[in-house]
């Protein structure tokens, strides 16, 4: 079963987050899961709890060091250094990547690094464009 999970986003403050499960099935049916803090509820049942947001950001499939799940325009900094010239201590921001079609982390202006050690970087923030 495939989950795609997303950070809700309204006037630059995270107010809850989705998750789409595939649950398959003769239908194929999709389950949009909203959740506010601990409490988690099934939009198709409740949808008079849906979360009113202006925009999301996706879950990438990478936690950090500390099990904090990296989503699209996240602040990292790195635990270690890396090739390329990125050292230790530099900062970095989760960009969706347009010509290699998938999440990157962005140092300077125009230089992307693929990161997939999670032992590699810290959540920091989210950057609030």
């Amino acid at each position: 079963m495939k989950i795609i999970q997303f950070r809700l986003i309204r006037d630059d403050k995270i107010v809850g987050y989705e998750e789409h499960k595939d649950v398959g099935g003769i239908c194929g049916m999709t389950i949009w899961q909203y959740a506010i803090g601990t409490e988690s509820f099934n939009i198709r049942y409740f949808p008079e709890k849906m979360i009113f947001h202006d925009t999301r950001e996706q879950y990438i499939g990478l936690t950090d060091e500390y099990g904090v799940k990296v989503y699209e325009n996240d602040e990292v900094e790195l635990l270690k250094s890396i090739s390329y010239g990125a050292r230790k201590g530099e900062k970095m921001q989760v960009v969706w990547n347009e010509k290699e079609l998938c999440y990157k982390f962005l140092w300077g202006p125009h230089t992307y690094y693929h990161v997939t050690s999670r032992k590699s970087i810290k959540v920091i923030g989210r950057n609030q464009q």
